[in-house]
């Protein structure tokens, strides 16, 4: 059974070349029931309501990185919320280290746009490339903006989340 959904993986990871999808399947195995694999998406309704809850977040461009899995998705926002990677942003920006600065927006820009936030993967982008190039003035002009929008974005998939229980 394993075997079949590495084997779903796998295609899709050749299909989309998602580099993020390929580092996260290998925990993905295990935790996702092969049996779940047909009928793991959402219905019109589920959609209405999580397009309510979390209007900053496309679906259908979170469903199409998570391997159309709603289930997949779902973990995915669980470990999104559960992050505590705005701290370790808001230090390095904090003790004005850029580098690591570019590195953890770097990564919030591919989990952001893992789950559909694209707006903040953007905003996330924007700022890596300004610390790239050592463009204190910009990352000082749009840190408190991407923070404010990432602790949002939490906030209402938490909310989503909750629901769904």
């Amino acid at each position: 059974m394993a075997s079949k959904f590495l084997a779903i993986c796998v295609k899709k990871i050749i299909n989309d070349k998602t580099e993020v999808v390929i580092m996260l399947t290998a925990n993905a195995i295990a935790d996702v029931p092969v049996e779940n694999i047909d009928d793991d998406t959402f219905n019109t309704r589920e959609k209405e309501i999580f397009a309510k809850a979390c209007p900053t977040i496309n679906l259908d461009t979170a469903m199409q990185y998570c391997m159309d899995s709603k289930n997949f998705l779902i973990q995915m926002l669980e470990t999104f919320c559960e992050d505590e990677k705005s701290k370790k942003i808001q230090t390095a920006f904090d003790s004005r280290d850029i580098k690591n600065y570019q590195i953890l927006v770097h990564g919030l820009k591919s989990t952001s746009l893992l789950i559909g936030a694209e707006n903040l993967s953007e905003e996330a982008k924007s700022l890596e490339l300004a610390a790239k190039a050592n463009d204190l003035d910009k990352i000082l002009n749009g840190h408190g903006n991407l923070m404010a929008n990432y602790a949002e974005i939490r906030t209402q998939i938490s909310k989503w989340l909750e629901g769904t229980s």
